[in-house]
C-alpha cells in the first residue's frame, strides 16, 4: 500500500490547499472532516496527520478524537488547530489578535528540520502558552510564543500562513511530511489511474456501463477512463433538463459520437425540471432542487437498462469536499438505496 497523510480539516479551504501542495509533490494524502474518529479510518499506510483550522483565531469547534495523539504519528496542528493543541495539553492562550505581518523567529529548540530556514513567517496569531509536556517551538523576537511542541511526542503545532505556491509554505508541509513522518514521494497520477481502470476493469467486467454527462471536462475524463476500461459497451446518457445553451446539447451530442467514438442518449425532461423550479425564488434552493430532480431521473433511465448496469458519473474530490456533508470518499456506492450501482472514477483525484 502507498504511504499517505491524513488531513482533518476544521472549516477551512486550507485543508485543500495542504492536500493540493503534498500531491503536487507526489506525496498521497486524504482528507477528513475534523470531528472523525480513528476507529473510522483505515490508518494501514498512513505516516502522519495534520489538523487545519482557520487563521481567525477561533478554536470553537476544533474538538478531535484523542486517539489521533495516541497512534504514534506525528501530528502537525496548523492555524486554529494550534491554538486547540496548547489548550488541549493544559496550556493558555492570549485574548485577541498579537501579530498579524512578518516577523524573525527565534527558535527555541533544534526540532526546526522541517521550518523555514530563513525563520521568517507570516502570522495571523495569538500569544501561546503552553505547559506541561508542551513547550514552545518558536518566538518572535520581541518574545511572543507562536509554535509549540510536545517533549515527547512527535506532536507539532504552528500559526504559520499558508498560502498556495509559497515556497515557505511549501517547505514546511513537506519538510513535515518528509523530514518528520518519512513520507515517501512516489504517488503517481498515470500509476494511480492505471491501477484504477485494472480494478474496475477486473470488478464491473460483467456490467452494462452507461457514463451519466453533462457535458464538461470530468464527462469527457470520466468517459475516457471508461472506454478505456470497458471499450465498445460504453454508452452515454446526458439529461436535458432545459438549462443548457442554445444548441449546447448538440455539440455535447456531436463531441462524444464523432471524437469519443461513445453513442449518447439524450433525455427530454426541459419540462419536468421548469415546473419544478418555477416557484423557487432563491438560487440556492434552486440547486437542490435540480440536484434532487437529476438522481430521480437519472434512477429512472438507468432501470430501463438491462440489469446490472453500473452508472459512470464525473464526480471529483473538489466536489465531495465541497458539497458532501461529511467528506466521505465512495469508491462504489449504490443510487438511492437501491440496486443501481454507480462509480466515480475522479473521485479522489482534484480537479486543477
Amino acid at each position: 500500500m502507498k504511504a499517505f497523510i491524513i488531513i482533518l480539516n476544521f472549516h477551512t479551504s486550507n485543508s485543500i490547499l495542504v492536500s493540493r501542495m503534498l500531491r503536487s509533490n507526489k506525496i498521497y494524502s486524504k482528507v477528513y472532516p475534523g470531528s472523525t474518529e480513528v476507529r473510522n479510518v483505515k490508518i494501514e499506510g498512513c505516516k502522519g496527520v495534520i489538523i487545519v483550522g482557520d487563521y481567525a483565531g477561533s478554536v470553537l469547534g476544533i474538538q478531535t478524537d484523542p486517539m489521533w495523539f495516541k497512534l504514534g504519528l506525528p501530528v502537525l496542528a496548523v492555524g486554529s488547530a494550534a491554538i486547540a493543541l496548547t489548550l488541549m495539553y493544559g496550556g493558555k492562550v492570549s485574548d485577541g489578535i498579537v501579530l498579524k505581518s512578518s516577523e524573525i523567529l527565534e527558535f527555541s529548540t533544534d526540532k526546526s528540520n522541517f521550518l523555514t530556514k530563513n525563520n521568517e513567517a507570516m502570522f495571523v496569531a495569538r500569544e501561546l502558552f503552553p505547559s506541561g509536556n508542551m513547550d514552545c517551538f518558536a518566538k518572535t523576537k520581541s518574545g511572543i510564543c507562536v509554535d509549540v511542541y510536545h517533549k515527547q511526542l512527535e506532536i507539532y503545532g504552528t500559526q504559520r500562513v499558508l498560502e498556495r505556491n509559497d515556497p515557505e509554505s511549501i517547505e514546511l508541509i513537506l519538510g513535515f511530511t518528509i523530514n518528520v513522518c518519512f513520507c515517501e514521494q512516489n504517488w503517481d497520477i498515470k500509476e494511480y489511474a492505471s491501477s484504477e481502470i485494472n480494478r474496475v476493469k477486473e470488478k464491473y467486467n460483467n456490467y452494462n456501463i452507461v457514463c451519466a454527462i453533462s457535458g464538461g471536462v470530468d464527462s469527457i475524463v470520466s468517459t475516457l477512463i471508461a472506454k478505456q476500461a470497458f471499450g465498445d459497451k460504453v454508452k452515454c446518457l446526458i439529461i436535458d433538463n432545459g438549462f443548457f445553451r442554445l444548441k449546447e446539447i448538440k455539440e455535447i451530442k456531436d463531441f462524444f459520437e464523432n471524437y469519443l467514438k461513445v453513442p449518447i442518449i439524450i433525455i427530454d425532461a426541459k419540462e419536468l425540471f421548469l415546473n419544478e423550479i418555477k416557484n423557487i425564488s432563491e438560487n440556492s434552493k434552486k440547486e437542490i432542487a435540480i440536484r434532487k430532480l437529476i438522481k430521480i431521473v437519472l434512477t429512472n433511465e438507468i432501470r430501463k437498462f438491462e440489469e446490472n448496469t453500473l452508472v459512470i458519473t464525473g464526480t471529483n474530490y473538489n466536489d465531495i469536499l465541497f458539497h458532501s456533508s461529511n467528506f466521505e470518499i465512495i469508491d462504489d456506492e449504490n443510487i438511492q438505496n437501491d440496486d443501481l450501482k454507480s462509480y466515480q472514477p475522479l473521485a479522489n483525484l482534484f480537479k486543477f
